[in-house]
């Protein structure tokens, strides 16, 4: 069974007992369409055209026995755990049936408590806890792409907390991006200029059998010393280390701007001039 293991991190963290959780559900494979009736026509018209639906507001939802609840100790646990309810959004993390552990960020909606004297509730008692999830996925590092804060890596293991494996591109490159992931997930990708002189109309797709998927085009030279930084998953795009909004010299097809599906991604890049591509990202579950 999945199993919610903890909620949180340094002072703000509530750890679940071991073996007390009885059930599990989220949301996060339930999808919205946007499908209307039009006059005199079968069926509808999808306003998603082929797409994937779009995901709700995710709800995760556990039932956790607290046992031992006898006099003071009762008070304690209880409050120990109601305490999550000013945690704001934290990190929720599981342990899937398989594999290492996944997070979402969320925050706490619901701590019930139930009391039924059949359950000897002097002795234990059953307590649902409901979190809402804005972003309805699971994530969980993809190997060599990302490390996540509160994850298993150490920090004298030799990992490195950003990417520092780099692809060079001299006028073109086409590499290939592996999302072990069951649903897209949406890569941070860097574009560092350290060639001496600037680079101009930088390009970046992602092609399906010939076909172009995403795109986005940087309009404008990116001078050297400098490097493009784009963020799809907060609609964010930078010109560092000044800190310059790129957004008004940059276009892009679709809204995600750029996806990895599961599964293996061709991502291509072109310019004019001589850049290096860095990309990170943490594979989605749902």
């Amino acid at each position: 069974m999945i199993l919610i293991k903890r909620f949180g991190s340094g002072s703000k963290l509530y750890t679940f007992p071991s073996n007390s959780q009885v059930s599990y559900s989220d949301n996060f494979a339930s999808l919205v369409t946007k499908t209307v009736r039009l006059a005199g026509v079968n069926g509808g018209f999808s306003n998603l055209g082929t797409g994937r639906g779009l995901s709700p507001i995710g709800t995760v939802r556990a039932d956790f026995w607290l046992k031992d609840f006898k006099g003071s100790d009762a008070t304690t646990l209880k409050n120990q755990l109601r305490q999550m309810a000013d945690y704001g959004v934290q990190q929720l993390f599981r342990q899937p049936d398989a594999g290492a552990e996944e997070f979402c960020w969320a925050r706490i909606t619901d701590i019930g408590e139930q009391l039924n004297v059949a359950n000897v509730p002097h002795q234990r008692q059953k307590f649902p806890v409901v979190w809402e999830v804005p972003d309805p996925f699971w994530y969980r590092p993809a190997s060599g792409y990302s490390q996540v804060w509160d994850g298993t890596a150490l920090w004298d293991d030799g990992s490195k907390w950003d990417v520092d494996t780099g692809y060079a591109v001299a006028n073109s490159l086409t590499q290939s991006f592996t999302n072990n992931g069951n649903t897209y997930t949406l890569p941070r990708i860097f574009l560092s200029n350290t060639s001496g002189s600037s680079v101009s109309d930088i390009r970046v797709q992602r092609i399906v059998n010939g076909y172009t998927e995403d795109e986005f085009y940087y309009t404008t030279p990116l001078a050297t010393g400098t490097y493009l930084d784009i963020e799809p998953a907060r609609l964010r795009a930078a010109v560092l280390p000044t800190g310059t909004n790129a957004l008004p010299y940059f276009t892009y097809k679709s809204p995600d701007w750029m996806r990895l599906l599961p599964g293996t991604n061709s991502i291509t890049v072109t310019c004019m001039g001589s850049l290096t591509l860095y990309v990170q990202f943490l594979e989605r579950i749902i």
